[in-house]
């Protein structure tokens, strides 16, 4: 609880700086999320330290806006930061117009997954096993289950 309270402290300190940090007994400097939401920026566990842009925090690249921390790009996480796209490609987030230019070898999104896929509706089979999407055909008057199902009729 003394922790707790110098660490409020700091918070109240300097909230009319640009630095919020504190230390421990030891002397050793201490960010947590909560000093870098007071920053109104994200904590990164790589650095231990606050980062205005998850981009800057290795493969954490994807930014958890509720708990102000930077998190692992996935379908999900990629989506919850500003509706963004997963590229498994590079394993970035991007927003959804930028799968054709920047995540490599698959140009489409798919907004079901939240990702960017390859061409995969092409009359023959693709080379590469990783770019296959194997998905259930619907048949008449069944819902879709994936919005590329509609889309090209598969």
């Amino acid at each position: 609880d003394a922790l707790s309270g110098a660490v409020a402290a700091q918070i109240a300190e300097d909230s009319t700086t640009s630095t919020v940090t504190t230390t421990t007994p030891s002397g050793r400097r201490l960010q947590t999320p909560e000093l870098c939401i007071a920053r109104q920026q994200f904590y990164c566990s790589f650095k231990g330290d606050c980062v205005r842009d998850c981009r800057q925090c290795g493969w954490k690249s994807a930014t958890d806006h509720a708990f102000a921390t930077c998190v692992r790009p996935t379908p999900a996480t990629c989506y919850a930061d500003k509706q963004q796209v997963y590229c498994p490609s590079d394993q970035l987030c991007y927003p959804p117009e930028s799968c054709g230019t920047s995540c490599i070898d698959r140009p489409i999104v798919d907004y079901a997954l939240h990702m960017c896929v390859a061409l995969w509706w092409a009359p023959e089979p693709l080379t590469q096993w990783t770019n296959w999407v194997c998905r259930p055909r619907n048949k008449v008057g069944m819902p879709c289950r994936n919005d590329q199902d509609c889309i090209y009729g598969l």
